[in-house]
């Protein structure tokens, strides 16, 4: 399907419409498809380095850019064509001067919002005819379109430059050259591009981190063109957190408590330009969390006969996380096979715990915290002595 040129400024409204339509009723819902192609055959006015000096072309270009199966990416390329014809009366004139034959390339020039380029499109080796009677050569060039920028294009036509080589039978050529500005109103294509997006997740701490320890996550968005605009949500076992996130590339939060064991933590970008714009997901990450490191601190008191002994038990724990549940502590006079146990619950990760009237003597005390779901494991061994009073 092709729309004329009258009908482009109503079509362009019509568009402006149907998006601002779509973006109210339909977010959420992915790109939508870009409208149908060229503004059908337009016809320049061109100056000529041969004979006649002026002549009119009729053009029809377009593409194959996707219509209704989705938008382009950037970086892709579809072909596109211009068909026309070389004018009778250039081509009689190229067989009086002896040619038979031509080939060469159009120079179209295209610009899409504020970008302005040229596409080559190759002319084939092309049969002139006898032109007995002066008459029309039709033509194709052939070449591809790469889209550039993301966005939704009118892909207007500039101008061409059609640059041949007049073919001879001897082997020689001679140059012919038409030059064709356009007033505007041509159109290659109406084209939609999508900027794609990847997401990369990073974590302070991996693959293992302990209870207890800052865990922050960063997402790093990476856009081939236009600027993020979104969210970024978080999802640490399937619990989502979300970020808003727009001209910067990175987002980052700490992580929620984990308990020990193993987690899964990924990242999604979502884009609030879904038309022109990918989301994308990270790969997901394995962490595992084991426990906290303790260390037992033991301080004795009462170190005299006829007083009463106590142990005074410290657990501390790394980022300062509060150890809880039971410690042992293990009493026994050196040189003898005399011992005692005591047990004591901590309290806000301290307990104190009496262990007596003690006769003079040296003792071993060992102090044992059992750990608990959160914390691992430590000892601590004090040795100390009763002195005798005089």
């Amino acid at each position: 399907m092709r729309v004329r040129p009258a009908l482009l400024p109503r079509r362009r409204a019509a568009s402006a419409a149907l998006v601002a339509l779509l973006a109210s009723i339909a977010v959420g819902l992915g790109p939508v498809a870009p409208a149908v192609g060229a503004s059908g055959p337009l016809e320049l006015h061109c100056t000529s380095n041969g004979s006649p000096s002026s002549v009119t072309l009729t053009v029809d270009a377009d593409t194959e850019a996707p219509l209704g199966t989705g938008p382009m990416r950037i970086g892709q390329s579809v072909p596109a064509t211009l068909s026309s014809a070389l004018p009778g009366p250039v081509a009689a004139d190229a067989v009086a001067r002896g040619a038979d034959r031509f080939s060469g390339v159009v120079h179209l020039g295209i610009s899409e919002g504020g970008t302005v380029r040229t596409l080559d499109l190759a002319v084939p080796v092309t049969d002139l005819g006898d032109q007995g009677t002066p008459a029309d050569v039709p033509f194709l060039a052939t070449g591809s379109y790469t889209a550039l920028h993301a966005g939704d294009w009118w892909v207007a036509i500039r101008d061409a430059t059609i640059d041949l080589d007049l073919l001879h039978p001897d082997g020689s050529a001679t140059h012919l050259s038409l030059t064709c500005p356009s007033d505007g109103s041509g159109y290659l294509d109406y084209i939609q591009v999508l900027s794609t997006s990847t997401t990369t997740l990073t974590l302070s701490a991996s693959p293992v981190a302990s209870y207890g320890q800052p865990i922050v996550a960063t997402a790093r968005v990476d856009v081939d063109d236009l600027t993020t605009f979104g969210r970024v949500s978080f999802r640490v076992d399937q619990v989502e957190h979300l970020i808003d996130i727009h001209d910067s590339p990175l987002a980052s939060m700490t992580l929620p408590p984990l308990a020990i064991g193993v987690h899964q933590v990924a990242a999604t970008y979502q884009t609030f330009l879904y038309r022109n714009q990918t989301g994308s997901e990270s790969a997901p990450q394995t962490l595992t969390v084991v426990g906290a490191l303790t260390r037992t601190i033991v301080n004795v008191t009462g170190r005299a006969p006829q007083r009463r002994t106590r142990a005074v038990v410290r657990v501390r724990a790394a980022y300062d996380t509060i150890p809880t549940g039971r410690v042992r502590l293990t009493l026994r006079e050196l040189g003898t096979t005399h011992h005692s146990v005591v047990r004591a619950r901590l309290d806000a990760g301290s307990a104190v715990v009496r262990l007596g009237r003690l006769g003079p003597g040296r003792y071993r005390l060992v102090t044992t915290y059992r750990g608990d779901g959160n914390h691992a494991r430590s000892r601590a061994t004090r040795v100390f002595e009763v002195r005798a009073t005089r």
